[in-house]
């Protein structure tokens, strides 16, 4: 009596196992990626804003305030926080910056200004408000220079939400799982096929060398 091994369930034509062993090691891979994004994370992100001046017109002159906030959305206190105010066409005649605490060092001379801070900690802002004259050369595009230790100033804030980022990294383990089961899903079908030939072709090579080796003992009997 012949004795019969229970073959392993299969999904796709890979079984069960392989995906097992496959699904440990994604797994294993999305908390390294999550470890080595954490741990990058942890830098300061500079964003500024820059406000439209407003205009004060004067009988012979014209004033303006220039407002820009700069905030640190890092995961880190950024140093030696600087922004530089290249105010070309202007005339600068007073700068003020906030919060006191921050203890900011200002500066300013002709049509430039700066200002910098020691220390900007997470979540924390810095306002500048310059006082100039004819704000209208200002342009609407105006860029301020914001830049501290390891780290340069963006427009913005350009930053995802977390939920944001959590959905998109979803979506993207999402692609790499179903591209993983397509693509041994067919490398296991094209092995099955390629074995299946070759096992033809041995039969077939077997076989033919039976029929060679049956067809000289043939003729020995004959001959005798």
């Amino acid at each position: 009596m012949e004795s019969t091994t229970p073959q392993p369930r299969t999904f796709l034509g890979v079984a069960l196992g392989g995906y097992t062993t496959a699904i440990i090691g994604l797994i294993s891979a999305i908390l390294g990626m999550l470890f080595a994004s954490w741990w990058n994370a942890k830098a300061p992100y500079l964003a500024y804003i820059v406000s439209a001046p407003i205009p004060f017109h004067g009988d012979k002159t014209q004033f303006g305030i220039l407002n820009v906030t700069i905030n640190n959305y890092g995961s880190k206190e950024a140093e030696d926080v600087e922004c530089w105010l290249p105010l070309k066409g202007c005339k600068v005649q007073e700068v003020k910056a906030s919060p006191d605490n921050l203890s900011p060092v200002v500066s300013f001379d002709q049509d430039k200004a700066s200002v910098k801070v020691k220390l900007l900690n997470q979540k924390e802002s810095l306002q500048i408000s310059a006082l100039v004259n004819n704000p209208d050369t200002i342009p609407a595009d105006f860029t301020p220079q914001v830049r501290g230790k390891g780290v340069v100033g963006e427009r913005g804030p350009k930053y995802a939400s977390i939920t944001d980022t959590f959905m998109v990294f979803l979506l993207d383990m999402s692609i790499v799982l179903i591209a993983f089961f397509v693509v041994s899903s067919i490398s296991k079908k094209v092995t099955k096929m390629i074995g299946s030939k070759v096992n033809r072709a041995k039969d077939s090579i077997i076989s033919e060398l039976a029929r060679v080796a049956n067809s000289k003992d043939s003729g020995k009997d004959s001959s005798t």
